[in-house]
């Protein structure tokens, strides 16, 4: 029954509006991590903007908008997994390095048994690299060298050419 409050009245466009939204929905503190790189996305197609323009104008480091964006890459079975576990963007981060679904999920479901912190998870991530690029791993060290070698020979023609250029 009050008749007055006291309020901030702000014109602003579409684009501020989203903005002020944004920064005001990331300080909250349920907020999960994969709801955040979701809107972040949707900033960036919607308006078109880079990473930078989005992390100057949200107070934070290129890197950092870079870096959850990175965890949309994710399958969203292993997004549900990751939030069934209630593992945090950091674990989700590591996970990344794991290019296969199934790895990722038997990972998380190790990661959840044992109660693994970030630093823990780090570590059995490069365990299971190491294991899959050992001598047991084989097949997938030569299609890393193979795709190694292709990039390669693209890059040195590019090389050739411009250098053929630079002489003419």
């Amino acid at each position: 029954n009050w008749r007055t409050i006291n309020a901030l009245v702000v014109n602003a466009f579409e684009y501020d509006s989203a903005m002020m939204a944004l920064v005001e929905n990331m300080q909250r503190e349920n907020l999960h991590f994969f709801e955040e790189a979701e809107a972040l996305f949707a900033l960036l197609k919607k308006y078109n903007i880079s990473q930078e323009d989005l992390a100057a104008q949200l107070g934070k480091n290129q890197s950092t908008i870079a870096n959850k964006l990175r965890i949309l890459k994710l399958s969203p079975a292993v997004k549900a997994l990751i939030c069934d576990a209630r593992l945090t963007e950091r674990h989700a981060r590591s996970l990344l390095r794991l290019h296969d679904e199934k790895l990722q999920k038997d990972a998380i479901a190790h990661i959840k048994s044992k109660g693994m912190s970030v630093k823990e998870t780090e570590q059995y991530v490069e365990g299971v690299l190491a294991r899959l690029y050992s001598d047991g791993g084989e097949t997938l060290r030569r299609k890393h060298l193979s795709l190694h070698i292709r990039d390669y020979r693209i890059y040195l023609n590019s090389l050739r050419d411009l250098v053929g250029k630079m002489s003419e």
